[in-house]
């Protein structure tokens, strides 16, 4: 039955375009007693040179186990060569888990509105790639190298909560042994993300990170930075950035990144300089 179902899934995500290099493997089921998952899909592109797994939590309601949000990971196959997931990779695996839910459950269900987790282990991510994940509520980010968080990557986080502040992403991790690059609109604008904790295993990258939230401090990005543990507050460093985006944006900003009338005294910055009143 369980490879029944495999196989069904795979044909199906072929017919509907998916192309020969996208495989899906068995459905493994676990026990239900005594495992923290009881169901794995695993899939992989050779292509794009990435392998990964959905894997389904067990949750009780009413004293019956049934599958409850997923996590999903991705990987390298081969890690000497780049990885990437792609936006045509990604409706593959959708249509995938439609057809494997609605054998299993009777109804199709979106990836994008059962997935929490979400752990990315060196492979490339493309632009809007999980902006309707608004269940979202860790991310992991193993980079051994640099990594890019592309545009618009978590825009729509939390469209679905009620009230604004009862945000349910809370933890990005970003374990990166080169540079980061971090595109625009990462984030919802203008929704508060407060909750959300960024924590970092360099200073090169929590800086990026606190730079980040000083330019866009307007959007309410009023989330923290941790780096090893502690908090960053490295506003010697906000100047470099900050007056970046100040040339570009004709803003101005204090000591502190936040952003301030051109009128302001102290120390500001403006049109990409430092400026004592």
């Amino acid at each position: 039955m369980k490879k029944y179902l495999a196989l069904l899934v795979a044909l199906v995500a072929i017919a509907m375009g998916a192309k020969a290099d996208f495989v899906v493997g068995d459905i493994t089921i676990l026990p239900e007693e005594g495992e923290p998952y009881y169901l794995e899909v695993a899939f992989s592109d050779a292509s794009n040179n990435f392998k990964g797994k959905l894997i389904g939590k067990t949750v009780e309601d009413d004293g019956k186990k049934h599958i409850g949000k997923m996590t999903l990971q991705l990987s390298r196959i081969d890690n000497s060569q780049p990885a990437q997931f792609t936006e045509f990779d990604k409706n593959c695996l959708e249509s995938t888990f439609k057809t494997m839910t609605k054998q299993m459950a009777g109804r199709e269900l979106l990836i994008e509105d059962n997935t929490d987790i979400i752990e990315i282990d060196n492979v490339a991510l493309c632009k809007s790639i999980f902006t309707k994940y608004n269940e979202i509520e860790k991310v992991t980010l193993n980079y051994d190298g640099d990594c890019a968080i592309p545009r618009s990557m978590f825009n729509q986080i939390n469209m679905n909560t009620e009230p604004f502040h009862n945000v349910k992403f809370y933890d990005l991790t970003c374990n990166i042994g080169g540079n980061i690059t971090i595109g625009e609109h990462v984030f919802p604008g203008g929704w508060y993300v407060g909750n959300l904790i960024i924590y970092c295993n360099n200073e090169n990258v929590a800086k990026k990170w606190n730079d980040y939230k000083a330019v866009n401090s307007e959007s309410n990005y009023n989330y923290k930075v941790y780096l090893n543990g502690v908090e960053y507050n490295e506003t010697s460093a906000v100047g470099e950035v900050t007056a970046e985006g100040a040339k570009l944006a004709g803003k101005c900003y204090n000591a502190a990144g936040q952003q301030v009338s051109a009128d302001s005294k102290g120390l500001t910055i403006q049109a990409g300089k430092k400026v004592i009143k």
